[in-house]
């Protein structure tokens, strides 16, 4: 290990100097030389068979380099190596800046892109240095066949690779309209309400305008779940609707409650009773009766 003046750093920053700038260690520790060590080395391609360049390129650490200069820093301790392959080189950038599972999906993609220019193989051992897992290159592939739109509402966190898929024949949108109301949606929801509204406009052959004014209407519910749901199950929506009328007009001031069957799939009803007097009683035994009157409209709906 050696010192190295962070001017030459700043010239030396390679193709490598892809990761986002998040996670800088403190002023006072770069002011005081204690980072991680640097590591500088001329790139090799072992494909062409000839060194990319002959001068020592820095691997990682890009970002402290540059804010080492911004505040004065003079030198930082570094390592010169031999001549390293390129997918040497970015094992070891991964193994230094070490968050396997925490990379935005934009420094998956400059990874991924660094690889294929390079031809690196992105096999079992890579992957896992990105995504803590081994389909580093079947996400990224993924990932790559989205529309630009969903792409950047992946890497802002508004939805996953999954749904973004499920969903991209929707209209940009319909997209812009749901995630616009992140603040009412929680990722879950915002998920389910995309998912929906693809069913929906798939089931009823919508296209714009009229999908976008769905997204409006159901945004601008008080419950845009609740809202899609109705949209989606009409049928089961209007027996739920009759069930409660029947529920409040038979049961409203007793000590009965009726509950229905999970969505009327079952073999009854089901009636809780709280007694606390013998008024109570009397109106129990005069709700059941009224209950028998009607138990007709009540059955239909099993």
């Amino acid at each position: 290990m050696q010192m190295e003046r962070v001017a030459t750093l700043v010239q030396r920053v390679g193709p490598l100097d892809i990761f986002d700038q998040t996670r800088l260690p403190p002023d006072q520790l770069i002011r005081q030389g204690l980072t991680a060590v640097l590591a500088l080395a001329p790139l090799h391609d072992s494909a062409a068979g000839a060194t990319d360049a002959a001068e020592a390129q820095l691997l990682w650490g890009g970002p402290i380099v540059r804010r080492a200069a911004e505040i004065g820093v003079g030198e930082l301790p570094a390592r010169r190596l031999g001549p390293l392959g390129h997918r040497d080189a970015l094992m070891l950038a991964l193994r230094m800046e070490a968050r396997a599972g925490g990379y935005s999906w934009s420094e998956r993609e400059a990874i991924h892109r660094y690889a294929g220019e390079h031809r690196v193989a992105l096999d079992t051992e890579l992957s896992q240095l990105v995504t803590a897992a081994q389909t580093f290159a079947e996400s990224m592939e993924r990932y790559l066949a989205l529309a630009p739109i969903w792409r950047r509402a992946v890497e802002a966190g508004a939805v996953d690779v999954r749904t973004a898929e499920l969903c991209g024949a929707l209209p940009p949108a319909v997209l812009d309209t749901v995630s616009g109301a992140g603040r009412r949606l929680s990722f879950s929801n915002r998920r389910l309400v995309l998912t929906w509204l693809s069913e929906l406009c798939g089931r009823d052959g919508l296209h714009e305008p009229a999908a976008v004014e769905l997204a409006q209407n159901v945004m601008q519910s008080a419950d845009p779940l609740d809202a899609l749901r109705r949209l989606r199950y009409p049928r089961l929506s209007a027996m739920e609707d009759r069930f409660a009328a029947l529920q409040r007009r038979l049961t409203q001031g007793t000590p009965l409650e009726l509950k229905a069957p999970p969505e009327f799939e079952g073999a009854g009803y089901e009636v809780q009773l709280t007694l606390r007097s013998r008024d109570d009683l009397a109106r129990a035994i005069e709700a059941l009766q009224r209950m028998q009157e009607e138990s007709d409209e009540l059955f239909e709906l099993l």
